[in-house]
C-alpha cells in the first residue's frame, strides 16, 4: 500500500498490506486501514498493516552505517535498473539513491543492536503498524553480514518488539 488509495482496496478484501514509505506516510496509511476497518465493522481483529527496513547491525555504528551505505547503494542500482533502462520512473517506489536520504526518511536502519531496537521500537510506534518487513540481504550483503543482523535481531531486537507490541 503505497497510496492511501489503495488502503480502501485492502480494507474492502480484508487482506494484509505493507508500506515501504517514511514513517508519516505509513500513518496515514495504518490510520486510513483503521478507520475504513471500524467503518466496515468486520467484527475479527484487523489483517497486519506493516512497513519494510532495511536493517544492519554491526559492532558499532560506523561499521553499521559504511555496511549499509554500500550495500543500499548496489540495492537501488538494481531495484531502478529496468525503470532506467526504459526510461521510465519508479511510479510508487519511495527509494532515494543516496543511502543518506533513505536514512532520513528512516527507511533503512543501522547501528548496534541497541540501536536498531530503540530505532524500530520508535518507528512502530509512530507509524501504527502491527508488524515489520526486516530486510537482512540486500545489495551486496555477505553471509555473514547478513547473519550478524539477523542474529543480532533475534536475540536484541525482536524480543523487545514482541513484548512492547505484540
Amino acid at each position: 500500500a503505497g497510496q492511501l488509495d489503495g488502503v480502501d482496496w485492502c480494507v474492502a478484501n480484508a487482506v494484509n498490506a505493507v508500506a515501504n514509505g517514511p514513517l508519516g506516510r505509513v500513518r496515514e496509511i495504518t490510520d486510513r486501514y483503521r478507520a475504513g476497518w471500524r467503518e466496515r465493522g468486520a467484527g475479527r481483529p484487523i489483517p497486519w498493516m506493516g512497513m519494510s527496513r532495511h536493517l544492519v547491525i554491526a559492532r558499532d555504528s560506523t561499521a553499521a552505517h559504511a555496511i549499509a551505505a554500500r550495500a543500499y547503494a548496489v540495492w537501488h542500482r538494481s531495484f531502478m535498473h529496468l525503470w532506467r533502462v526504459h526510461g521510465a520512473t519508479a511510479p510508487y517506489a519511495a527509494f532515494p539513491e543516496a543511502y543518506s536520504e533513505a536514512r532520513a526518511l528512516g527507511l533503512t536502519v543501522a547501528g548496534t543492536a541497541d540501536e536498531v531496537r530503540d530505532t524500530l521500537l520508535d518507528h512502530v510506534e509512530r507509524s501504527g503498524v502491527n508488524y515489520l518487513l526486516a530486510r537482512f540481504a540486500f545489495g551486496d550483503l555477505d553471509r555473514d553480514e547478513s547473519m550478524a543482523t539477523l542474529d543480532a535481531s533475534a536475540d536484541r531486537v525482536l524480543p523487545a518488539l514482541l513484548a512492547r507490541h505484540w
